[in-house]
């Protein structure tokens, strides 16, 4: 599988973990979700159950604190595995800012 096919599985793999704590053990709809954490809309929810990014950290940290050893074994392993490969694409946009920022370039 290519680097970016297997990135891009990794995080549908984990999305569905996030979507089994959402429905399973939180029992809250994405909108409830979204609106506990401040965002605007359910969509940023969907997102992360569709694999299509990450959650923030603080998000990540307290919903992988509700899955079962099991599946966090997994989860750690496979964000092992996007850290090792340097595929944290979703904060791309905020290091490069603040490396700007540093460097006095905005």
């Amino acid at each position: 599988m290519q680097k970016r096919g297997r990135m891009e599985h990794i995080y549908k793999e984990i999305g569905v973990h996030l979507k089994h704590v959402r429905m399973n053990k939180l029992h809250v709809s994405q909108t409830e979700l979204a609106q506990r954490y401040g965002f605007t809309s359910p969509q940023y929810v969907s997102n992360w159950e569709r694999g299509v990014c990450l959650p923030p950290p603080y998000i990540m940290r307290y919903l992988l604190s509700k899955v079962d050893a099991q599946a966090l074994a997994t989860i750690r392993a496979q964000l092992a595995e996007i850290l090792i490969n340097n595929h944290w694409d979703q904060y791309e946009p905020v290091r490069k800012r603040r490396t700007n920022e540093t460097i006095g370039m905005d």
